[in-house]
């Protein structure tokens, strides 16, 4: 399991805005395709189908959504070479003004790789996630 934190100049709600967007994650995550399958009552994505490249591994798989008040959980409910992927996105607001996220992430994959490369890929997609999040919503802020 990989996690990582980063401070971001938005308020929890435009960051769970953004996090809501699922197919506008194609504009700063590392994937080909996102559909949204199911939503909520209010408009947040349930239920959605992904395809991703991360280097020699491809895969489509279908992610679980669960929204709650100081974030987002996900959970791999479909997948070929996926065969667990566990999230979670934590918005809290930072005590110096702005917002604190929190992302962690753990994969399984189907097929076999060493347990420091799986390690590896899972921290080099938090922290380039993290990354993208942020320049996502302070690069908005600037446009």
């Amino acid at each position: 399991m990989a996690t990582g934190e980063i401070a971001i100049a938005a308020t929890p709600a435009e960051i769970m805005d953004v996090l809501a967007d699922v197919p506008g994650m194609l504009e700063w995550a590392p994937a080909q395709s996102v559909t949204v399958l199911e939503h909520d009552s209010a408009g947040r994505p349930t239920r959605a189908r992904w395809r991703e490249n991360h280097g020699p591994l491809r895969d489509e798989f279908v992610l679980q959504y669960d929204w709650d008040g100081a974030g987002v959980s996900w959970r791999l409910i479909e997948g070929r070479i996926l065969k667990k992927e566990d999230g979670r996105y934590t918005v809290r607001a930072g005590p110096a003004g702005g917002t604190e996220v929190t992302y962690s992430l753990e994969l399984g994959i189907g097929v076999w790789v060493l347990p420091s490369i799986r390690s590896w890929l899972e921290l080099k997609i938090v922290t380039g996630t993290l990354a993208s999040l942020k320049g996502r919503l302070e690069g908005a802020r600037q446009a």
